[in-house]
């Protein structure tokens, strides 16, 4: 807690008083506000005095300070129970090159599927399951995400070197010091709504994969043991494949730390150009990542014009030309 004296205030024409006051600057400001009045009472005498009050407003103000500073440890939970546990990491920063000329003018989440384009479609299946932090990482045609993210509790990252670096890097641009558990997803992933209560719900690590699909030398796939992920890579042979990896992660808040630490590693040892299931591949040396099996709803990354038309036909959406 830091003390401050207010600035000067004017009371009545040609009359000048200090009003002395303080501000509590406690991390938890649930109850700033409220403080801040209690205690910006003092009644100071001579020439640095406030406007006097009565000794009935005094005995009130005091009365609530001291049931505020009783009771701190009741509104730290109520803050801590109101506040999400996941925040949500939104990787689109890639130029979509696979998708041109759709792609000509804005980035691949900004795709129409019905009514809605992928990334509004994401974020409204998040703030679902009661996430509505997001860091989106942007670097190709960045303005024109703009629109769709001006109303949301949204940090919009922009990654400059886009053209030159994976997407490893752009998730290296998001590192900073977080409280809660972490959601990492691209931005061209469509899942069903449901899906994200699996993704949300459990302990642990955890990866959305699709174990029904059929084998793609174009997809990212996942090599699963012992009810742990060992691998990701998109050179696994057909015969040594568990599913397709969706593009949607889950760290635990006790790991999300050392995950980022694993990030910034790669990033120091050159592998800027890379993409970020590598740091997975590395993370999983220490840590465990479980598989969360799509179970045969509907959830694709859209990579390339044949993944965009696919899941148009799934969602019985008009094809754009």
């Amino acid at each position: 807690m830091t003390l401050h004296a207010l600035p000067l205030r004017e009371y009545a024409p040609g009359r000048r008083r200090t009003y002395i006051g303080f501000r509590c600057e406690h991390p938890d400001s649930l109850w700033q506000t409220d403080m801040c009045q209690t205690l910006s009472c003092a009644n100071m005498r001579g020439s640095l005095a406030a406007p006097r009050k009565t000794d009935e407003d005094l005995c009130n103000n005091t009365n609530r300070a001291r049931f505020y500073f009783r009771h701190l440890h009741f509104y730290r939970g109520l803050r801590a129970m109101c506040e999400p546990e996941f925040e949500a990491v939104i990787l689109a920063a890639g130029s979509s090159s696979r998708l041109l000329p759709q792609t000509r003018e804005f980035p691949k989440c900004l795709l129409p599927l019905g009514n809605k384009t992928i990334l509004s479609h994401l974020i409204e299946s998040f703030k679902m399951q009661g996430i509505s932090r997001f860091t989106i990482v942007a670097g190709y045609r960045h303005r024109k995400l703009l629109p769709f993210i001006e109303n949301e509790n949204a940090t919009l990252i922009l990654n400059r070197r886009y053209r030159m670096t994976g997407s490893l890097y752009s998730l290296w641009l998001s590192r900073k010091p977080r409280k809660n558990g972490l959601i990492i997803a691209n931005s061209d992933v469509y899942l069903e709504p449901r899906l994200f209560g699996k993704i949300i719900s459990g302990p642990g690590n955890a990866a959305l994969i699709d174990a029904l699909c059929e084998w793609d030398p174009e997809s990212t796939k996942v090599k699963v043991r012992d009810g742990r992920i060992l691998i990701w890579s998109r050179d696994l042979p057909r015969d040594d494949w568990s599913g397709e990896n969706i593009g949607i992660i889950r760290i635990c808040q006790d790991d999300v730390a050392h995950f980022y630490d694993t990030v910034d590693k790669l990033i120091v040892d050159g592998h800027r150009d890379t993409w970020w299931p590598e740091a997975l591949n590395q993370f999983v040396r220490t840590r465990d990542i479980v598989p969360i099996d799509s179970a045969g709803m509907l959830c694709k990354e859209v990579d390339t014009y044949r993944d965009y038309v696919w899941l148009l036909g799934k969602l019985q959406a008009p094809i754009k030309a």
